[in-house]
Formats: structure tokens, sequence, C-alpha cells
């Protein structure tokens, strides 16, 4: 989903492979700057939007719960 987010920020990554994030390192100080500006938007964005919620007190049966409420709610 990040890629997604990314993409509104205008940072385009290769929609081919396995979608690490390679660029050129051909970028000057400003540019660089900018690239890490609008990612760091995209993910703080994203978190806004519910995608990374706070893990405290998270274990594995708590988020198998909450992901079966989810389902339970969608599906009902």
């Amino acid at each position: 989903m990040l890629q997604f987010y990314l993409r509104l920020h205008g940072l385009a990554l290769s929609w081919v492979g396995s979608g690490r994030i390679i660029f050129s390192l051909n970028y000057s100080d400003e540019d660089f700057g900018e690239v890490a500006r609008r990612f760091v938007d995209a993910a703080r964005e994203m978190q806004a939007d519910g995608w990374w919620s706070p893990a405290i007190g998270q274990s594995n049966r708590g988020i198998r719960r909450t992901v079966l409420k989810e389902a339970l709610r969608h599906r009902f």
C-alpha cells in the first residue's frame, strides 16, 4: 500500500519485480531532501488513514481476534 501513497506524493516506484526501493544516487542534496520529505509525508498520510496502528500490547492472539472481528463486521 505504501507504493500507492508514494505515488500520490509524486514518487513512482517500479511496478515490476520485488518492489524494493531502488533509485539513482545521482541526486543533489536538495533533490534527496525533497524525496525524503515526500516519503515521510506519504508514510504519515498512510498512518493517519489507519494502516499503521500502534502495536502497544498486541499479541498474535489479539491480532487474530481483531482480524476476525473486522471480517465478521464486513460480512454481516
